[in-house]
């Protein structure tokens, strides 16, 4: 084709003998959707909140996800699994985001926090967008000054604070029971829209209950991991 005899003579002529130069801008770049402001805003308050991003398959296995649905026939299954590993679609952004925390605990790593910005895929409600928060370890960063103090209840809703009004809502917290939480150290999430006052629901945070990190592999050492869903 023209296209490889052009590549051929520039070949031969030499590849550092031609000036670089830039393409032409016609048209100034597409601003940003809704969406992406909306991520790059959540990434930059959790992340000046010590917290790194985490980026997991939307594949799952049934076995990890089950516990974060009602039923499992709520779980969306895959018609020709790539493996064991990818037989469902993640129902929930926590299953991964606690593999990610469990696969750096492994790694010597005991003060960890991670985020994660996706979708999840349900048959009751389709495909959602959603973040999700999982710390474990210390709750500040190591100084002489200061005896150490491990995570607590009040450092995931200092996120969660964080993000509610990152999203422009006033966030109501109330007790509640949940499959993958620890009973008394569980409460639902409610939002106010600052601009219409509108109240909707936005999602749960807490104490994981420890037996579902142990049966992935997460060491037990006694560390209480604390987690935290929103809808977007």
């Amino acid at each position: 084709s023209i296209l490889d005899l052009i590549e051929e003579v520039a070949r031969h002529y030499g590849y550092d003998r031609l000036a670089s130069t830039f393409p032409p801008l016609l048209q100034p770049p597409a601003p940003l959707s809704p969406y992406q402001r909306r991520q790059r805003l959540l990434n930059r308050v959790l992340t000046s909140g010590g917290c790194s991003e985490a980026i997991n398959f939307s594949f799952a296995d049934r076995t990890s996800t089950a516990p974060f649905v009602q039923d499992e026939s709520d779980l969306v299954s895959i018609a020709n699994p790539l493996s064991e590993k990818f037989t469902v679609l993640r129902p929930s952004l926590l299953p991964g985001l606690l593999e990610s925390l469990i696969r750096n605990r492994r790694r010597e790593q005991r003060d960890i926090r991670l985020f994660e910005i996706g979708k999840r895929f349900r048959r009751t409600t389709g495909e959602t967008l959603g973040i999700a928060i999982a710390i474990t370890g210390g709750g500040a960063p190591e100084h002489w000054s200061s005896p150490e103090r491990p995570v607590d209840l009040f450092d995931i809703k200092g996120l969660v604070e964080r993000t509610c009004e990152a999203l422009g809502a006033i966030p109501l917290f109330e007790q509640t029971v949940s499959r993958v939480l620890v009973t008394g150290r569980a409460s639902s999430i409610t939002g106010i829209s600052r601009s219409t006052g509108e109240q909707v629901s936005l999602g749960i945070f807490g104490q994981l209950t420890p037996t579902i990190a142990t049966n992935r592999g997460f060491p037990s050492t006694g560390d209480e991991v604390y987690v935290a869903e929103l809808d977007l």
